[in-house]
């Protein structure tokens, strides 16, 4: 079984700053906790086509490296 845990595609990946975004990311993966194995960071739904390139890239980064 695989929990997933939105970022909000507009409110944040659109309209966030990267770092921002990064700050969204690491507090949903930290709310999950250490111990939820199958978590999967996800956007709430759709995202926009003209969300900044350096914030998918975060999106992307923090989800590939995250390490408690």
């Amino acid at each position: 079984m695989s929990f997933g845990g939105n970022v909000a595609p507009v409110h944040v990946l659109l309209n966030k700053t990267a770092a921002e975004v990064e700050a969204a990311c690491r507090e949903i993966i930290e709310t999950m906790g250490k111990d939820v194995k199958g978590f999967i960071l996800v956007p709430g739904c759709d995202i926009p086509p003209t969300i900044p390139y350096e914030n998918i890239k975060m999106f992307h980064d923090v989800a590939l490296n995250w390490k408690y």
